[in-house]
């Protein structure tokens, strides 16, 4: 029993641990990034091991762009229309994550009351 709780526990930590670091990634990076009024990388996607396909903006027009390291091209200009249904996508998205988040944050002090009354039990 106890290595059933063990590994809960564990679990748990683990979860924990790995939400604080993307918590404090996601943060770091917004200090890391050349933010400039005029350019900005809306939404950017992996596609490779060095290539990704992005939105960006540039002096308030909008492009899906390919990057590599050897060069960068615009493949589409996008129209007003698909720039506000990517970014309410994107706001419906980031709200979602933030109730996630909250509910997380929520349960963590249970959690410690719950892990401090079975340390206590088993120092008896």
């Amino acid at each position: 029993m106890t290595s059933i709780f063990l590994l809960f526990k564990t679990m748990i930590f683990l979860i924990v641990i790995i939400f604080l670091i993307k918590l404090s990634l996601t943060q770091l990076n917004k200090y890391n990034q050349n933010q400039t009024r005029n350019i900005d990388i809306i939404e950017r996607f992996t596609v490779g091991k060095e290539s990704s396909i992005a939105i960006v903006s540039v002096c308030h027009s909008y492009y899906l762009m390919s990057m590599t390291p050897q060069k960068n091209d615009i493949l589409k200009e996008l129209t007003e229309e698909e720039v506000r249904e990517i970014l309410a996508q994107k706001e419906s998205e980031n709200e979602l994550k933030q109730k996630n988040q909250e509910k997380i944050i929520s349960h963590i002090p249970h959690l410690e009351g719950y892990l401090n009354k079975r340390k206590k039990g088993d120092q008896k």
